[in-house]
């Protein structure tokens, strides 16, 4: 009786330690985090591929656009859609660049979200003409749910992987051009559209 008591109690003991345990997990993480991230080798300088992630802003036009653009700082609005638990989401963020090195970003307003942070960080490789290119991301929901934010790590997760792919892609191809020289860059904002035409141009060139 008293080997099964002692069962019982330990059992008990265990499930609070491991409930106290998933409760911390789900406590707003301090500042300066580093949540979910992912990283890729692209083979091209860190200028073209910080030129190549401020380009990104306006390749998904139906998704999100440049609010404003001055003095390295870029307000950006953004829709997410099917997001797990929540479901759809709009949020401003702010990026802050620092030229050919990293882009922060950080969250302004959102009706969903209670926190959306991160950066991208470019670090050269060899003798320059290699870039190690790492994408983190903190996301957290303003209603809490159980697991929700190892869910919603995983989809995160997923959109990183799905960026740094497509970004290394578009830097790599054959095709890829700088619009950094161009005079109409600060005016990004204007749409893809502009953008694409820009390209098209440099091409036929």
């Amino acid at each position: 009786m008293t080997s099964r008591k002692n069962k019982l109690l330990l059992t008990f003991f265990l499930s609070a330690a491991l409930g106290n345990s998933v409760s911390s997990g789900f406590a707003a993480q301090p500042k300066g985090h580093r949540g979910v991230e992912s990283s890729v080798v692209i083979d091209a300088s860190p200028k073209a591929v910080f030129e190549a992630i401020l380009h990104s802003r306006v390749q998904e036009p139906h998704r999100r656009k440049v609010v404003s653009n001055h003095d390295g700082i870029a307000v950006m609005d953004e829709h997410f859609s099917e997001l797990p638990v929540i479901g759809n989401a709009h949020c401003t963020y702010k990026e802050v660049e620092t030229p050919y090195r990293r882009i922060d970003f950080a969250l302004l307003s959102s009706e969903k979200l209670k926190a959306f942070e991160g950066s991208w960080v470019l670090t050269p490789l060899g003798n320059g003409e290699r870039t190690e290119v790492k994408l983190s991301t903190y996301s957290e929901p303003k209603v809490w749910l159980p697991f929700a934010k190892e869910v919603a790590g995983s989809s995160i997760l997923k959109d990183i992987r799905r960026r740094l792919d497509s970004l290394k892609a578009g830097v790599e191809s054959d095709d890829h051009c700088s619009i950094s020289a161009h005079p109409d860059f600060q005016s990004i904002s204007d749409g893809a559209k502009s953008v694409r035409h820009l390209c098209e141009n440099q091409v036929a060139e």
